[in-house]
């Protein structure tokens, strides 16, 4: 597997999740650090992007959640920390009675992907591995539901207005085809019932003993 990529991932995410934190407390007493105000996030609002991308630190056995532009073109780095990004759409995206900020196959498509080297890191030659996606503290104006595929919304993977919400998935891995190729991947649809801005953390486990959890990475949405 990457080990450099997934170790130099996993630091990168935990000296910028320290900055979120300090960022976050700057921003609520109005000034950042020195007194100037806290930097706004940047935006992905089209392009083809893994929003949930699911890796593994050797060094830690932990699982490590990070991001992945597929229109990154070489010597460009396709890995990012998605707590440097909110994903945006507009009210132009109206579907299904809410605001569809990534349809799937369309401008801004979000897939959720799990790396290929995740196969074998979880024991994929003597078992199916699974992994275990829960959202938690979600906030926002309305609700959001995520399913596979475009107009209709069928099967919801994730959905926070239900009678009883569905926070969690559980997907299963699979051997990849080749070198370079996911053990995991699959673009969805992301709904949303009002304009506003979301945010919510994802942790993923696994359902075996090799990994301990992924840390909470926090994610933001913006329907404008």
């Amino acid at each position: 597997m990457n080990t450099i990529l997934s170790n130099k991932r996993a630091s990168g995410l935990a000296a910028r999740a320290a900055a979120v934190v300090a960022g976050a407390a700057a921003l609520t007493l109005g000034v950042g650090v020195g007194g100037a105000f806290a930097l706004p996030l940047d935006t992905i609002d089209a392009g083809s992007y893994d929003a949930i991308e699911v890796g593994f630190d050797s060094g830690t056995d932990q699982l490590v959640v990070g991001g992945h532009d597929h229109g990154a073109v070489p010597p460009a780095d396709p890995e990012f920390n998605p707590e440097d990004f909110q994903f945006e759409t507009d009210q132009d995206d109206l579907i299904n009675g809410g605001w569809t900020i990534a349809e799937a196959g369309g401008p801004l498509s979000l897939g959720i992907a799990a790396e290929g080297d995740l196969w074998d890191d979880l024991g994929g030659s003597l078992t199916n591995p699974e992994l275990t996606i829960t959202i938690s503290n979600f906030s926002g104006p309305g609700d959001l539901v995520v399913w596979e595929g475009s107009s209709t919304i069928t099967s919801p993977i994730f959905d926070t207005g239900a009678v009883t919400p569905d926070l969690s998935e559980t997907i299963e891995l699979h051997a990849p085809a080749g070198p370079g190729d996911e053990s995991y991947h699959q673009h969805y649809s992301w709904n949303f019932s009002a304009t506003g801005t979301y945010t919510f953390e994802v942790v993923v486990s696994e359902d075996g003993i090799v990994a301990d959890p992924s840390d909470a990475v926090l994610y933001t949405f913006v329907v404008s």
